[in-house]
């Protein structure tokens, strides 16, 4: 029963060795795959003087469409497709009407950043 549990453990050791030369277990690679933000996303926080009609109005001739209200003024927006979101970001951003734009950022729970 020991030898059977020794060569399970050996046979583990020499799979694990075999996956990190193929670079199958390439963690710090997958992390480059990750993108920082929610592309075709933004999130827009407007100033607390801003009507609900003047939101409507800005939002609509950016041409964005509400995904969520978030509530106390700050939106999830989608943004066109012909535009980037640092683009759309800058617009917003610019805007006297608007606190700050920045993208819908992605948090990771796993390690590999």
């Amino acid at each position: 029963m020991r030898i059977l549990a020794a060569l399970v453990l050996l046979s583990l050791f020499i799979l694990l060795l075999s996956c990190q030369g193929s670079g199958a277990m390439d963690v710090k690679n997958k992390s480059r795959e990750r993108p920082a933000f929610k592309e075709g996303e933004i999130l827009v926080k407007f100033r607390p003087n801003v009507s609900g009609k003047e939101k409507e109005y800005i939002m609509s001739r950016m041409e964005t469409d509400v995904l969520q209200d978030m509530g106390s003024g700050l939106y999830l927006l989608r943004i066109p497709g012909e535009e980037s979101v640092e683009e759309m970001v800058k617009k917003f951003s610019d805007l006297p009407q608007v606190e700050y734009g920045e993208p819908n950022y992605l948090i990771y729970l796993d390690p590999r950043k």
